[in-house]
């Protein structure tokens, strides 16, 4: 062996011990930290999903940490909370209420950069989702999130209780008074002995998955169109507020408001109540309790009949170090084997058309679950503006002292109106 070639095979040995070395000590490897509003029902989801990325990214793992929160507005505090302490995440959950909050704030980075790089890529994904899911995530003039999930409220309904009492299921066309005398037929005292055993219906002290509906099928819109002005004490929402107390107070169709949505899964699924407001997600918590006795109609029409949506994506946050490694995992989270994977657990109505009308979807209830995506042509989105934590806090506030009968509707909704004027002029 010549002289240079004992050279070359000793570089070339001391090449492989260096490479090998690096990968088992993992120094080329990228560490992203994504954060979530935790559950203890979907972070197992978040966790299969960050392993399934890493399958086809070796050289990054995604750590995902649950950040327990009442509702958006405590968690969006929690997110700013980490970055403003130097500790930011690299990957956040943000729903639609988050979006313009955390735009104002800097704290998202907008994507439309890489949207235009990987435009051929992208194609098939765009093609596949609803436009009003992609401009929902659209503020100024740039691109913040890619929609994965998405919920829209649906009444819930327990068809054995239906069917028991013999009541016929809802239909599409049903009206707000056909849901009171239905409310009123399955609120029951089953022993005579005073006390309500099975209620018609359930209203959580909630923004999105509480009052939104309501008002906005009372032909109000709580805020103007443009989300910069509050709307709370025009009549038409007062309206929706005086009816949710009266299904309380004055119908006794339902139980005192409880302030989170946790009570509602475990009256609805021991049979507490026949009816129920949600999305898609609270199928997982139904199923992870046994109860498979439902399905789902559109809300019932009052002034009008729309359907209040809001949209989740993964936002990369501005401070992170490696955003072309976070870009890849935001573009993973849109692929149809995530969606697909998450879809059959019951956990959200999948951005994709082709996956919300696919198997996937009617592996668990409900029956009509193409109600979902059918619903997205007539569609508004939850009022989210950059004030969305203020806004939330003191219309709950405000809508908590109605339904516990402490002040009435009208003046809840004037004092209401006050407060919100003051924070976003």
């Amino acid at each position: 062996m010549s002289k240079s070639h004992a050279m070359t095979m000793v570089f070339v040995v001391v090449a492989v011990i260096f490479v090998l070395s690096s990968v088992a000590s993992g120094a080329d490897t990228v560490r992203l930290r994504f954060v979530y509003l935790g559950s203890a029902a979907d972070i197992k989801i978040w966790k299969d999903l960050a392993d399934m990325f890493h399958e086809k990214h070796p050289d990054i793992v995604v750590d995902v940490q649950a950040v327990p929160a009442t509702g958006w507005a405590e968690y969006f505090d929690k997110v700013a909370t980490m970055i403003a302490g130097g500790s930011p995440p690299d990957l956040a959950r943000i729903a639609i209420e988050g979006v313009q909050l955390c735009a104002t704030k800097g704290l998202m980075m907008p994507i439309d950069e890489y949207i235009a790089r990987d435009e051929k890529e992208l194609k098939e994904f765009f093609d596949d989702v609803h436009p009003a899911l992609i401009q929902a995530f659209q503020y100024e003039g740039k691109t913040y999130m890619l929609p994965i999930e998405w919920n829209n409220m649906v009444i819930f309904y327990n068809t054995k209780i239906f069917e028991k009492n013999g009541v016929d299921f809802p239909s599409k066309d049903w009206t707000k008074d056909d849901f009171l005398e239905i409310a009123k037929k399955l609120t029951q005292d089953f022993d005579g002995d005073g006390t309500v055993d099975q209620y018609g219906f359930e209203i959580p002290l909630q923004y999105f998955a509480g009052a939104m509906p309501w008002i906005f099928n009372a032909g109000a819109t709580f805020l103007t169109p443009d989300w910069k002005k509050p709307l709370v004490n025009d009549p038409n929402c007062v309206d929706a507020v005086q009816f949710m107390r009266d299904l309380i107070w004055e119908y006794k169709v339902a139980p005192p408001a409880p302030a989170t949505l946790d009570p509602l899964y475990a009256h609805f699924s021991s049979g507490q109540i026949a009816m129920m407001g949600g999305g898609r997600w609270p199928v997982l918590q139904f199923v992870n309790a046994g109860m498979y006795d439902f399905d789902i109609q559109l809300w019932p029409k009052w002034r009008d009949q729309v359907t209040e949506f809001g949209v989740g994506g993964v936002a990369i946050i501005q401070a992170t170090k490696n955003p072309d490694a976070a870009w890849e995992f935001v573009k993973f989270t849109t692929s149809k084997e995530s969606m697909v994977y998450w879809t059959k657990l019951g956990w959200c109505v999948p951005a994709r058309r082709s996956i919300a009308y696919s198997d996937a979807m009617y592996e668990l209830p409900p029956k009509h679950a193409e109600l979902y995506y059918d619903s997205l042509d007539n569609a508004r989105a939850v009022p989210s503006p950059p004030q969305y934590n203020q806004v939330e806090n003191i219309f709950l506030r405000y809508l908590g002292e109605a339904l516990a009968n402490e002040k009435s509707p009208k003046e809840a909704m004037d004092l209401c109106q006050k407060e919100l004027e003051a924070i976003m002029q």
